[in-house]
């Protein structure tokens, strides 16, 4: 719906999910869904696809799903794709429509297998610096070696995905990682407080103004990655 919603409002930018949790949904009802999205608004939808089945006990029963229902995530995207290429093999004489012999970029996530994943199936990878740099440069690495052109990316393609903050000044800039620290780093371990500059006055007052130095807390940062090159 977001998607949609953002979609229709802009005219010319590439709009993409961050993404669907494939164990919680059928992979015929989201390849209906993307091919309505992709028909509404022709070449300018991208699919990013997760692997979560909800964070608690309680969210996986309310979604009627277990732990296990992760580890199915290959088979759900190759049946996925399956649906726009016309190919899925499972359910014979099942169609999705408007999917059908569209081509929408499917963005797999490097948790768990996925960087695998996304380099068998010649797939868009996005990664995000959680295990530590050195473990995402190898992830990275292992992914570019092992992959396999596909018709939606010939070439590897990653993105890379972290935390930015804008604002009229780095003091504000920092400010707000700092909030969004206390939300991924603090609430699990309320002894971690995330660092801000010049937060002296601030509801992080008292702690040292240095920049985050481990890896799971967060720093600014910008990357510029080109467009895909593809052809269909």
């Amino acid at each position: 719906m977001l998607a949609a919603a953002v979609a229709s409002a802009t005219s010319h930018i590439r709009v993409g999910t961050g993404g669907v949790m494939l164990p919680n949904h059928r992979p015929l009802v989201v390849a209906e869904q993307f091919g309505v999205l992709e028909s509404l608004f022709p070449g300018r939808i991208d699919m990013g696809l997760g692997r979560s089945v909800g964070f608690t006990e309680g969210i996986r029963r309310a979604l009627g799903h277990g732990k296990e229902a992760a580890s199915d995530f290959g088979a759900q995207v190759t049946q996925l794709l399956g649906y726009f290429s016309g190919e899925q093999q499972k359910y014979p004489g099942v169609h999705a429509i408007p999917a059908e012999g569209l081509r929408v970029p499917a963005f797999l996530p490097a948790t768990g297998s996925g960087a695998s994943l996304a380099a068998e199936l010649g797939l868009p990878l996005v990664i995000a610096n959680v295990r530590g740099e050195w473990s995402m440069l190898d992830a990275i690495g292992g992914y570019r070696d092992n992959f396999r052109p596909s018709a939606i990316s010939p070439a590897p393609y990653v993105v890379l995905s972290s935390a930015v903050a804008v604002a009229e000044t780095t003091d504000k800039a920092w400010r707000l990682l700092g909030f969004r620290s206390l939300v991924d780093d603090v609430l699990p371990n309320p002894r971690r407080i995330p660092a801000a500059p010049g937060a002296g006055d601030s509801a992080l007052a008292g702690r040292s103004s240095a920049p985050p130095a481990k890896s799971s807390e967060r720093s600014a940062g910008w990357w510029t990655v080109p467009a895909p090159t593809r052809s269909w």
